[in-house]
């Protein structure tokens, strides 16, 4: 009796794992945790003669998002953050570009063209059907602050 109670309780916990871990979401471009600082955000030239700009590294070199993030400033204190691959290509040889306009990027692999300069990386031709990936981003004391 026993022995069958220790079977159904392993059966049971089996069946719990296996449906707790299954996706219940579609997974956009691959993602991975982690935290970006970009130092004097607001005076360093690198960051402040051009809106929206890239960045591929944070302040201590490490990489920000998949292979990079195009950055639109709001104002000194907010930004949008998004990441630079193709939701549609969901590859690291297909980034998206930032159009002379200013306010828009586009895929030179498959065409499909976002605006940045709104909070959802809004998709504004496809064939892509989603936006681009937006990170969190919080400017304190000078720093933005990128995560997801």
């Amino acid at each position: 009796m026993m022995k069958y109670k220790l079977l159904l309780i392993n059966i049971f916990s089996i069946l719990l794992i296996s449906i707790s871990c299954s996706k219940d979401y579609e997974e956009i471009i691959p993602t991975h945790r982690f935290t970006a600082q970009i130092n004097n955000i607001a005076t360093d030239p690198l960051y402040n003669q051009k809106n929206p700009f890239t960045v591929y590294r944070d302040s201590h070199f490490q990489t920000i998002g998949n292979s990079g993030v195009a950055i639109f400033m709001l104002t000194p204190e907010e930004y949008y953050v998004f990441d630079l691959m193709c939701p549609h290509e969901k590859k690291m040889s297909s980034l998206v570009e930032l159009e002379k306009d200013g306010i828009n990027c586009i895929c030179p692999t498959c065409g499909s063209t976002f605006a940045i300069a709104n909070e959802y990386g809004g998709l504004l031709k496809g064939p892509s059907k989603h936006s681009l990936y937006k990170y969190q981003a919080e400017v304190r004391s000078g720093t933005l602050y990128i995560w997801n």
